[in-house]
């Protein structure tokens, strides 16, 4: 065999072993892709999800929706891709399943649930989910425990791109960013995806298409963080836009009704020793013009919340008190609340 085939077999050996190791890592990262485990946080037992890199790579293209259907300790409500998507833990009803953005309780943003469709995934950490005994963490209106979203601006330098394609009609476009300038770290977030969410169904021998339930929405998230004079700083921005139709049942399809919702999130939070101080402002805007009658109705409603949290913490104690103000207005409210909270919990040995 001359030296050029001797070349060429070790490389077709070496191409062969390649592939074979690629497509085993690639089943183990799917084979342990849905993986639980329990962990032991001082005396107290908590769930922790054990992620692939599957998982990872998952997370920077999903909303939250899509991501914990594989948990079995959520029962999610979803009609089709894209919907509005609520939530309950351990069977309690929505309003008692808690959304908490660094502590802070944003579930009051709309009719006391969050849509979890409009939450990008990337937010999710591997003990987001907290249930059980965990969840006096998320005070009285939480009995059941919910989410508890976060990330974090570390300064690594990372760009990251990803695009997706559905077979029911559905794109979307992702770019993650992140470094550092100087003593400020930063992060940078911006996902668009849109689906016409077109597939075919069978009633009986009857073939039909489904169509108007659409939808499209866009994501935008920011942060920076830094140290000045000892004290962690942190100011996060998080923007969405969307636009969701519904057709109603299949067994009684008609012209689609148009839900719009825009809404924007700015906190701030500053952190020294064991004293934390955090500041949030939430507006949100919705329309909803339901086409399924013979006259059109638009229904527009405006939310706005401010919130003021001061957090102390020891090792073993956690002291929480809250100010917040919350007011809803529109076609068919008009109210606000003022509401102060304190909380005390104990860490057992």
């Amino acid at each position: 065999m001359s030296a050029l085939g001797q070349v060429l077999q070790r490389t077709m050996k070496r191409l062969l072993v390649l592939i074979v190791h690629l497509a085993f890592t690639g089943m183990q990262a799917q084979s342990s892709d849905t993986l639980s485990t329990t962990t032991i946080s001082e005396s107290l037992l908590r769930l922790e999800e054990m992620r692939t890199t599957v998982d990872s790579l998952v997370l920077l293209q999903s909303n939250a929706a899509e991501y914990l259907l594989k948990d079995s300790r959520f029962q999610l409500r979803q009609y089709a891709p894209g919907s509005v998507a609520t939530f309950n833990l351990g069977g309690a009803n929505s309003s008692q399943s808690r959304v908490l953005w660094d502590g802070i309780d944003i579930s009051s943003m709309a009719s006391g649930t969050m849509d979890l469709s409009i939450v990008p995934g990337i937010l999710l950490q591997s003990s987001s989910v907290v249930d059980g005994s965990n969840a006096g963490s998320f005070g009285s209106n939480g009995m059941a425990g919910g989410l508890a979203l976060n990330w974090t601006a570390s300064g690594k330098r990372e760009f990251s791109t990803l695009i997706g394609l559905t077979s029911i009609g559905g794109l979307s476009f992702g770019v993650l960013n992140g470094g550092h300038f100087g003593k400020v770290n930063y992060r940078s977030f911006l996902q668009v995806q849109e689906s016409s969410n077109t597939y075919p169904y069978s009633l009986g021998n009857q073939d039909y298409t489904m169509n108007g339930m659409g939808f499209n929405d866009v994501t935008l998230m920011q942060q920076y963080n830094g140290i000045y004079k000892r004290a962690r700083w942190k100011s996060d921005i998080w923007f969405t836009q969307g636009e969701k139709n519904n057709s109603g049942s299949i067994l009684a399809a008609g012209a689609p009704s148009l839900l719009q919702d825009k809404a924007l999130r700015v906190k701030y939070s500053w952190h020294k020793r064991n004293h934390k101080i955090s500041a949030f402002v939430g507006h949100e805007w919705q329309a909803y013009t339901d086409t399924l009658n013979a006259i059109n109705l638009t229904d527009t409603n405006t939310y706005r919340q401010y919130t003021l949290q001061y957090n102390y913490q020891t090792k073993f104690a956690k002291n929480i008190i809250e100010v917040g103000h919350i007011s809803a207005g529109g076609t068919s409210r008009d109210a606000a609340l003022l509401n102060v909270t304190a909380r005390h919990e104990t860490k057992l040995n």
